[in-house]
């Protein structure tokens, strides 16, 4: 991401941009008039999305809806991509019990919805069209809810969430490749909820201030969407615990996340030491090549604790982790306003609540 900060990169990527940013535009222009077809199924659909590459919590917040909407009596469903899994077509991952297939065949977020989502089911689909209505047949849900659908207009949305990072927004907004915008930010007037948050310090924005200096034009609401970091997972055992408990230890950070800088930022800040961090591309398929390095590298830092993500360690159990290293996970959770939740409730109140 830090290359979209590059003066020079930007000036030399402009004329690119400019070719796709047109092109994006004619798109959504056809979709606005109708010319290309959206296609409503038999449930109402709430789309969490970006207008960026990277991590902005997706997914995270695509758990806190699902969850909202299951305590208010609602029969959701989530409904993915699956980006980064081995295989195609539709999978359904789960029907609220817990994952039905591999990590590798539903792609590590969608497993860790499946884990996480109990009474939620889960599917994976390339086509979005033909997986809710597969969704729909097999668990025959209320409200789907779209993880990382902004883009995908093909199918119909009732309510559109679009998450944006302030830090990324203010340093450059434009399109690909000249910076990390998979569209121009004017698409936000599509969206009927933005959650702006700040990921890179981890700081609480000013939605209304943010909203007056990106001069947004359109969407209902715009709030501030916060996360936890303060949770704990001990796989060994099975129990829970609090990021506190290992204040002053020294543990090794292991992800393969977007922003993986973020990750080991949160544990420092939160009293760990930390030894050198292994970072690993986005949705890496460990193997043994990778647990071997990883292996060493624990073994080398002299740390008390090997510290990951829980969607980084649904494909490490997957491996043979030597006994002798302690594994603990680290939970993300996003929080939402009771403005955003009461928002997202009266929108779907008069049909299915």
């Amino acid at each position: 991401m830090r290359i979209f900060r590059n003066k020079m990169y930007r000036l030399a990527m402009s004329p690119l941009a400019a070719l796709y940013g047109s092109a994006v535009r004619a798109r959504n222009v056809l979709y606005d008039r109708g010319l290309l077809a959206q296609h409503c199924v038999g449930a109402k659909v709430i789309s969490i999305g970006n207008i960026s590459v990277g991590g902005t919590g997706k997914t995270p917040v695509t758990m806190a809806v699902a969850q909202l909407l299951l305590e208010h009596g609602c029969r959701p469903a989530v409904l993915s991509r699956g980006y980064g899994r081995q295989g195609s077509g539709i999978v359904l991952v789960s029907r609220g019990e817990g994952p039905l297939c591999s990590v590798s065949e539903s792609g590590d977020e969608p497993y860790v919805l499946a884990e996480k989502l109990r009474g939620v089911p889960v599917c994976v689909a390339g086509d979005r069209v033909a997986g809710a209505r597969h969704l729909i047949e097999a668990c025959s849900p209320q409200v789907i809810v779209l993880d990382d659908g902004f883009q995908h207009r093909r199918l119909h949305r009732d309510l559109d969430i679009v998450l944006v990072d302030a830090g990324d927004f203010f340093a450059n907004n434009s399109v690909l490749p000249a910076g990390p915008y998979r569209e121009p930010a004017s698409s936000l007037a599509r969206a009927d909820l933005v959650l702006v948050t700040d990921r890179e310090t981890g700081s609480e924005v000013d939605s209304a201030a943010f909203a007056e200096k990106a001069t947004l034009r359109g969407p209902a609401l715009v709030d501030g969407v916060s996360f936890d970091y303060t949770e704990l997972f001990y796989p060994a055992t099975g129990e829970a615990g609090l990021l506190t408990s290992l204040i002053g230890e020294k543990v090794f950070p292991v992800c393969g996340l977007a922003r993986p800088e973020q990750f080991a930022e949160t544990v420092r800040q939160a009293g760990l030491v930390l030894a050198q961090p292994m970072f690993f591309r986005d949705h890496v398929h460990y193997t043994k090549r990778e647990l071997a390095e990883i292996t060493r590298g624990f073994y080398q830092s002299g740390a008390s604790w090997l510290v990951t993500t829980r969607k980084d360690w649904v494909k490490l159990s997957q491996l043979q982790m030597p006994g002798d290293i302690p594994v603990v996970v680290l939970e993300m959770r996003a929080k939402l306003s009771d403005r955003a939740q009461t928002f997202v409730l009266r929108r779907l109140q008069k049909e299915v609540l």
